[in-house]
């Protein structure tokens, strides 16, 4: 964070401010110093529909193909390059008062500097700001009460780091020296094109009258005590989760696990256990795939006095209904390998919650699982 952090230019002193700033040193931090931070990457993941500016899930966008339950914010900065990728290619970036964020759609699930978090589609409130990159959308002028600020794109640098890219990803690099041109090409291109939008979404959130809060390494931690403690504290006075990235809550583990695809993402890929037992084996390179999924969701599911909130109960049925749906289809092969039996009667032995819920759909269905419930 940098000296000047939370003071305003001189041509903006006078400027009607929503918020009001957080300062270094303060011990706690209220709704009205925060805002909600927003990267589009993609123009199917914001839609107006009448009138209202919509952002679903990308598990929304692709009907369930990918099961991705959340949408992302960051709190009072745009969130810098992480593992999780870029957004330095940004088609749009949403600035949202916390209060009218929160208004419209709930409290988060999870709330952290960097990785807010809410398991639902959204709406964008009014009093919101949306920063566009190129072209903006007709859809998008004319909006009630939200401000939408235009910046130029640079095609030719995007184009040219799309090249690079590609380039890279199909090793078409014969030298060292030419592999690590396309590296830096990618790098400062993203970085240069980063700077731009960012510059414009600080410009806005001090508009707004908000401090930046910036101090990420790598878009995971702020490593600001007095700021992180701040945010911990107001979230459990809140009620709401405070886990420090995506990846290690509920919806993150089920989702993708270091290198490889989580058990739910591996279900709703498949449709019978030999497929989950090749998309396994071709996905992470264990033999033993099915077993290897299971043992996942086992560590994933186990978890003693865990307080379940709605949204992970919610998340915890559609896990149950897609391997319900892959069991079923693979009845005839559960009944024939022994092998295949005594890893999913282990499972079940180790997850009793999943049991159950599947245990009483099963009641009433013509194909009896009992032989690996019971």
């Amino acid at each position: 964070m940098s000296e000047d952090a939370g003071k305003l230019p001189r041509d903006i002193e006078q400027m009607e401010r929503i918020g009001k700033l957080w300062q270094e040193g303060e011990t706690s931090i209220e709704w009205d110093q925060i805002c909600f931070v927003r990267a589009i990457m993609d123009e199917k993941s914001i839609r107006v529909i009448n009138q209202e500016i919509k952002l679903p899930t990308l598990s929304t966008i692709t009907k369930g193909e990918y099961p991705r339950f959340t949408n992302h914010w960051a709190i009072n900065h745009l969130v810098k390059t992480n593992f999780g990728g870029s957004w330095a290619m940004s088609k749009a970036v949403i600035v949202s008062p916390a209060e009218a964020l929160i208004d419209k759609n709930g409290l988060p699930e999870n709330l952290t500097a960097v990785d807010t978090f809410w398991t639902k589609d959204m709406i964008v409130p009014k009093g919101s700001t949306i920063i566009w990159i190129g072209d903006v959308p007709s859809q998008f002028n004319d909006l009630d009460e939200v401000k939408v600020i235009n910046i130029p794109s640079d095609d030719e640098k995007i184009e040219k780091i799309k090249i690079s890219q590609n380039a890279m990803d199909n090793h078409e690099a014969k030298t060292t020296e030419e592999q690590m041109k396309l590296e830096n090409d990618v790098f400062w291109g993203k970085a240069e094109l980063d700077a731009e939008v960012r510059k414009a979404v600080d410009k806005e959130i001090i508009n707004l009258g908000y401090t930046i809060l910036d101090r990420e390494a790598m878009g995971t931690y702020m490593h600001e005590k007095g700021l992180d403690d701040a945010i911990y504290n107001f979230s459990k006075e809140k009620g709401i989760n405070s886990s420090n990235i995506h990846s290690v809550t509920l919806f993150g583990e089920l989702e993708h696990q270091y290198f490889w695809s989580g058990p739910l993402e591996l279900l709703v890929q498949s449709n019978s256990l030999n497929e989950l037992q090749k998309l396994v084996e071709e996905n992470t390179g264990e033999e033993n795939g099915v077993e290897f999924c299971l043992n996942s969701a086992a560590t994933i599911f186990n978890k003693k006095d865990w307080k379940w909130t709605d949204s992970e109960k919610k998340v915890r049925l559609i896990f149950c209904a897609e391997l319900y749906r892959v069991l079923k289809n693979s009845s005839e092969l559960l009944k024939a390998d022994e092998k295949l039996k005594s890893v999913c009667t282990t499972f079940f032995g180790e997850c009793s919650m999943i049991k159950n819920i599947i245990k009483s759909w099963n009641e009433t269905d013509s194909i009896n699982l009992d032989f690996i419930l019971d």
